[in-house]
């Protein structure tokens, strides 16, 4: 990375890409932070960053944590310049516009690896797996068909985008991206005309049926992608479903790259960060993770391994599908023949210390994993209840007796993800009356800041998404109350009096220190959590 660049230049530190990539790339991004110099990561001396608010001191505070307790130095630094030495540092460009430019990652039963510029070992693989004819896309459509779908996807990955949705109506098809959990309609060159052959060149790539037009199908591939001078595989995953105008097509993206974060970059605040690393770090036991899909629930299960991981413990992992490579983690997918259950009782004759169940969500499942946290050994799962304590007549509902919850469970984390304000266009003001009502007195006091948009959140006003937490602690009183089958209410009762800040609370306080706004809270809490523990008092 040449340092004769003016925008690189920054005085007596060089920009090495090596200490840069110590942080994620989405936490620089959106907290305009950059690490300034070269860093040993084995050393203890000070760590210098450029950042573009000094007195960010909870960004300050994750780095030291995340850099292992190392003092931190602030230098002031302008966005924009930031911004720029992150895109060189994390630049994103195609490998190839060619043939090459995809990949399919081939599933387990083919011995060979695919590229997709053959694209007769394609429909050979192809109608070997599916017993289909061979379809072959004629040179003279197939390569604008090609250079529009890697442009696509491409553009996608710059702006950030977890999901890309490709819609067919009866007039027009319509492109719309996710970013920061939410949907933004996106000008494409995919229209009613080409629209078909973009599908079935998504097909090919992805080992399905061309000619199956009527059923779902789901399926993978692969983009390489030059990332910062080094070759990065982010994996697609594809949902095909049918509909009166045309196919519809969801890509996730899976980007190994910005995966496992660490714990300490999601928004714990000091105290649940603490306690949160205390319970996964039990011999055995039970802890939960819930909260609805989109909430994050995967990179907090992710983080929390990556943060017990060593070469003295073996962890396993039941999951569907398996979204990141997780280095020293034996990862296993489910399938139609393999549920939850019946791998996890496979697990335990594995001798493992820790298990990952990626979901309980039946009765064998919730069984399987009591009796796994009984015998010696730490699950880590997630269940779909709207708050943390709601967790346990979720357990009782699949069917575990009220002692064996009470003996096994050690904790339940609920969670929601809000979007941040973007730094570069924050300004104070004063929300609508009926923003703040909810909120009762609660919200009163606050000094509030919200984004009024600008080129680098693509004006809406927000850049990344922070965590909103309520962690629910059995501790001895209310492992009694729930053996003896208390009623919820008075369950979180005590857990509040024990120290549980419910998620509306929690986002109060990211809004009093200027990370989010009213309206995300009100978005993403149901309106009566909002309301029962706001105005409650």
């Amino acid at each position: 990375m040449p340092r004769a660049h003016p925008d690189l230049d920054f005085g007596p530190y060089e920009i090495d890409p090596e200490s840069v990539r110590l942080l994620p790339q989405t936490f620089c991004l959106s907290h305009d932070v950059l690490i300034l110099g070269k860093v040993d990561p084995n050393a203890d001396t000070p760590v210098v960053v450029g950042i573009s608010d000094p007195q960010s001191f909870d960004t300050l505070d994750s780095i030291s944590r995340v850099m292992r307790g190392r003092r931190v130095l602030s230098v002031k630094v302008a966005s924009e310049k930031i911004q720029h030495a992150l895109t060189v540092a994390y630049g994103l460009a195609v490998v190839s516009d060619g043939d090459d430019a995809l990949r399919q990652d081939p599933p387990q039963e083919l011995e060979r690896e695919i590229m997709l510029g053959d694209d007769t070992n394609i429909a050979a693989a192809e109608t070997q797996q599916r017993g289909i004819e061979a379809v072959k896309l004629t040179p003279e459509t197939d390569a604008p068909i090609k250079r529009m779908l890697n442009d696509l996807l491409i553009d996608a990955l710059r702006r950030g985008a977890t999901d890309i949705h490709l819609e067919n109506f009866r007039r027009e098809v319509v492109m719309r991206v996710k970013i920061d959990g939410l949907l933004h309609r996106q000008k494409s060159a995919v229209n009613k005309a080409n629209a078909e052959s973009v599908v079935n060149r998504i097909k090919v790539i992805s080992l399905l049926d061309i000619s199956e037009k009527r059923a779902p199908q789901d399926g993978r591939f692969i983009l390489p992608v030059n990332q910062g001078g080094k070759l990065y595989e982010v994996p697609f995953r594809v949902s095909i479903i049918p509909g009166p105008h045309g196919e519809d097509v969801v890509l996730r993206v899976l980007d190994k790259s910005m995966a496992p974060i660490d714990l300490e970059l999601l928004g714990f605040t000091s105290r649940d960060l603490d306690t949160f690393q205390r319970l996964i770090k039990n011999p055995q036991g039970m802890v939960l993770n819930s909260g609805p899909t989109g909430s994050g629930k995967t990179t907090t299960l992710y983080a929390s391994l990556k943060h017990i991981n060593n070469p003295a413990i073996k962890i396993l992992s039941a999951e569907d599908p398996i979204e990141y490579d997780l280095e020293g983690v034996c990862q296993k997918q489910i399938g139609p023949k393999l549920e939850f259950a019946e791998l996890a009782r496979a697990f335990l004759r594995h001798d493992p210390d820790v298990l990952l169940i990626g979901e309980i969500r039946d009765a064998e499942t919730a069984d399987v994993a009591a009796k796994a946290a009984q015998t010696g050994h730490l699950v880590l799962s997630t269940v779909h209840t709207n708050d943390a304590v709601h967790a346990v007549p979720r357990l009782v509902s699949l069917g575990l007796d009220s002692e064996v919850i009470a003996a096994v469970l050690l904790g339940v984390l609920s969670q929601r993800l809000v979007r941040r304000i973007c730094r570069n266009c924050a300004q104070p003001y004063l929300p609508d009356k009926k923003i703040r009502e909810p909120f009762g007195k609660r919200a009163q006091g606050f000094e509030f800041v919200h984004g009024v948009g600008c080129h680098r959140c693509n004006q809406t006003g927000y850049r990344g998404r922070i965590g909103l937490f309520e962690l629910f602690v059995v501790d001895n009183e209310i492992q009694h109350a729930i053996q003896d089958e208390m009623p919820v209410s008075e369950i979180e009762r005590m857990a509040m009096e024990h120290g549980l800040a419910p998620l509306a609370l929690d986002g109060l306080l990211k809004v009093e220190h200027k990370l989010t706004t009213l309206d995300e809270l009100l978005r993403m809490i149901p309106y009566r959590q909002i309301v029962a523990h706001c105005q409650g008092e």
